[in-house]
C-alpha cells in the first residue's frame, strides 16, 4: 500500500510539472539588421507565439552577441535564436540546450565570406593586407571568427594587419559600410559555397553589387535554444513552442512568420554534437569560453 501511495504521489508531481506554466516567457534574438527594424518584427512574432501557448511573451534584442548569452545566464531570457558560436558559448556559460536549427534554401548550414565591391581591385586574401575591413561582432561566427582563422592561415592578424577595423554590429550594416566606402573588405554570411549570394543579396530588396573573394567550409546553421533549467521545469512549454515552430515553418505558405522574421525556410531538430565543427574552430583560435 505504501509503495502504491508513493507511486501515486510521484505521478501527481510529474503531472504537475508538465501542467505548470510560467507567468511569461522571454525570447532573445540576434538581429541581422538594425535592432529598431527587427524589434517590430519580433513583437509581431511574440504575439503569434503568445496566442499559441497562452502565455505572455516578451522579446529581448541585445546590444551585441555577448549580451544575449549573458541575458540567458542571468535568466532574463528563456529561449533564444543564437548563432552557432554564441550557442557553443551559451551552452557552457548559460546552460543553453539546443532544440532546433534553421534550414535555409534547403540547407541546414551556411558559409562565411570576405566580400568586396564588384569593381574592387582586390582579388584574393593576398591582396587585403593594409586595407580597411568591416566585421560584424567579435562573437559572430561568419562575421569574424571563421574569417579570422582563414586570415591567420595566411599569416595575417585579423586586426593589426589592417589599416582600419570596424565592428558594425550586424550583417546589414557591414554591407552598407562596404557600399559607402567605410571599409574595403567586409566579413559576412554567404548562402552558397561559391559565394554567389549572401548578406549582400538576402538583406536588401535589390541586392548589392559585390563579390566574395573567400568562402569558408560549411558552418552549422543557427540554432534555437532553451535555458536548460527552464526546460526541466516547463518541458511541456518547451515542447509546445518547439513543435509550433516546426509546424508553422512546414506550412505551404512560403511567407510564414519565421521567413518574415529570420529569412528561414523551416526548422529541424538539432543536437549539440552537430556544432562540433564550431568547437574545433574555437580550439584553433585559442578562444576561452
Amino acid at each position: 500500500m505504501r509503495n502504491i501511495l508513493i507511486l501515486l504521489i510521484s505521478s501527481i508531481f510529474s503531472l504537475n510539472i508538465w501542467a505548470a506554466k510560467p507567468e511569461q516567457i522571454t525570447i532573445g534574438f540576434i538581429p541581422a539588421g538594425p535592432s529598431n527594424e527587427f524589434k517590430a518584427k519580433g513583437l509581431e512574432f511574440a504575439e503569434l507565439v503568445q496566442k499559441e501557448l497562452g502565455i505572455p511573451v516578451k522579446v529581448f534584442i541585445p546590444k551585441n552577441y555577448e549580451s544575449l548569452v549573458q541575458a540567458m545566464k542571468d535568466k532574463k531570457v528563456d529561449f533564444a535564436f543564437f548563432t552557432a558560436m554564441t550557442f557553443v558559448h551559451a551552452e557552457k556559460e548559460a546552460n543553453a540546450k539546443v532544440l532546433l536549427r534553421k534550414v535555409w534554401e534547403g540547407r541546414d548550414y551556411y558559409f562565411s565570406s570576405l566580400v568586396v565591391p564588384q569593381n574592387s581591385e582586390i582579388k584574393s586574401l593576398k591582396d587585403i593586407k593594409g586595407k580597411s575591413i568591416a566585421y560584424v561582432d567579435k562573437d559572430s561566427t561568419s562575421g569574424f571568427l571563421y574569417p579570422s582563422l582563414a586570415l591567420k592561415d595566411q599569416g595575417l592578424d585579423p586586426q593589426s594587419s589592417f589599416s582600419k577595423v570596424i565592428f558594425s554590429g550586424n550583417h546589414k550594416k557591414s554591407v552598407l559600410d562596404l557600399e559607402d566606402g567605410k571599409a574595403e573588405v567586409a566579413a559576412m554570411f554567404a548562402a552558397d559555397k561559391e559565394g554567389k549570394t549572401g548578406a549582400w543579396t538576402h538583406l536588401f530588396d535589390k541586392g548589392k553589387q559585390m563579390r566574395a573573394i573567400w568562402v569558408s567550409k560549411p558552418i552549422p546553421s543557427d540554432p534555437f535554444c532553451v535555458r536548460n533549467d527552464f526546460y526541466e521545469k516547463h518541458p511541456n512549454v518547451a515542447h509546445d513552442f518547439m513543435f509550433f515552430l516546426k509546424d508553422i515553418s512546414s506550412a505551404k505558405n512560403s511567407n510564414h512568420p519565421l521567413k518574415k522574421l529570420l529569412d528561414v525556410d523551416k526548422v529541424k531538430l538539432a543536437t549539440s554534437k552537430q556544432y562540433d565543427p564550431v568547437r574545433e574552430m574555437v580550439k584553433k583560435l585559442n578562444i576561452k569560453l
